[in-house]
């Protein structure tokens, strides 16, 4: 039995939408934002929605970000089916 995989779109500059660099990844519970500031010389990778509606974190690399995103994602889908280890 597989979590299935959160699937990341490609990075996006700033829009009418989003003030930041940023980057969507979609899985079955909804939907991630990952957001920084490219301009700065530490961007900070900040993990600004989770589908569950919370504040993810921040990380030094999008990298990072993408696996404290997977990290979450993965534990509480985990904690929900009995027997599970990631």
């Amino acid at each position: 039995m597989q979590i299935k995989p959160i699937e990341w779109a490609d990075p996006l500059p700033c829009d009418s939408d989003v003030r930041y660099d940023h980057v969507y990844g979609e899985c079955p519970l909804g939907r991630f934002l990952i957001t920084w500031k490219s301009w700065k010389d530490y961007p900070g990778y900040c993990i600004d929605e989770t589908p569950w509606n919370e504040w993810g974190g921040v990380a030094d690399t999008l990298d990072e970000a993408k696996q404290m995103a997977w990290d979450k994602y993965s534990e509480l889908v985990g904690a929900c089916i009995e027997g599970y280890n990631a």
